[in-house]
């Protein structure tokens, strides 16, 4: 990563955000204990919400929400998106306003507070190169969707690092057909151009867009139709079917 000023203020500004925000969340997580859920579960989507919008500003990416209308009210729902680089993240916190946990890789336990705000989200980490265990725990993950508890798929696993919309792993999206969740298609564009485009450097990017297709109820669907499962998400979230810039 090349270090600009802007990287540093970056850095600066998660680390103070992280701190912050893992302070107040606790007594959040004991409004839970007793069942009073509203009122945590209302605080927690602002910050993150607001976590993800100021990240894009300090890296001075402009950008565009399409079709919020299409999040349901509920939390039952599972949110799939393309995976272009390091800014989806804030980018679809930014314009989903709910807390969304994501499967996380195991290496991110180094970082504590992250760490800690992951398993706020309800966010498990994985061994990658475990991928039978990997995919039980996106199944276990998963169920805890129908428990108003919204997840995050990247089904391609990795960045793209470009507008291409890669190979899916099928183990995560044969999970995601069975659980039976809404699920909410994301198409994330030129958010690469941000960071990846430029040595791994921040630079300030626009015409950054991210669009929440219409949602999708699997318990309607045919279960063994893997295929036309994958077809249907691809062709919502792919960059090159957006009809707006």
């Amino acid at each position: 990563m090349k270090i600009t000023f802007r990287t540093i203020l970056l850095a600066l500004y998660f680390v103070v955000y992280m701190l912050v925000g893992a302070l107040i969340a606790w007594p959040w997580l004991i409004f839970r204990l007793f069942g009073w859920n509203r009122f945590p579960d209302f605080m927690m989507a602002k910050t993150v919400s607001i976590w993800g919008r100021t990240m894009l500003w300090v890296a001075g990416i402009k950008y565009k929400v399409y079709g919020q209308k299409n999040i349901p009210k509920h939390n039952r729902i599972c949110f799939v998106s393309n995976h272009q680089g390091h800014f989806d993240g804030p980018l679809i916190l930014a314009g989903a306003n709910k807390v969304i946990g994501a499967i996380s890789k195991i290496e991110l336990k180094k970082f504590p507070l992250f760490a800690q705000w992951l398993l706020f989200t309800n966010s498990p980490f994985i061994d990658r190169n475990n991928r039978e265990e990997a995919v039980q725990i996106i199944a276990k993950r998963l169920k805890d969707i129908n428990l108003g508890r919204p997840m995050l798929i990247f089904p391609e696993g990795t960045r793209s690092k470009s507008n291409t919309l890669n190979a899916f792993k099928m183990g995560g999206i044969t999970s995601v057909l069975k659980s039976g969740a809404v699920v909410v298609p994301i198409t994330v564009n030129n958010t690469f151009k941000a960071f990846e485009a430029n040595g791994n450097a921040i630079k300030p990017a626009e015409n950054v867009s991210i669009t929440f297709h219409e949602p999708i109820d699997t318990s309607l669907l045919d279960q063994e139709n893997v295929d036309a499962f994958v077809e249907q998400l691809r062709k919502a979230m792919d960059p090159v079917n957006l009809n707006h810039a």
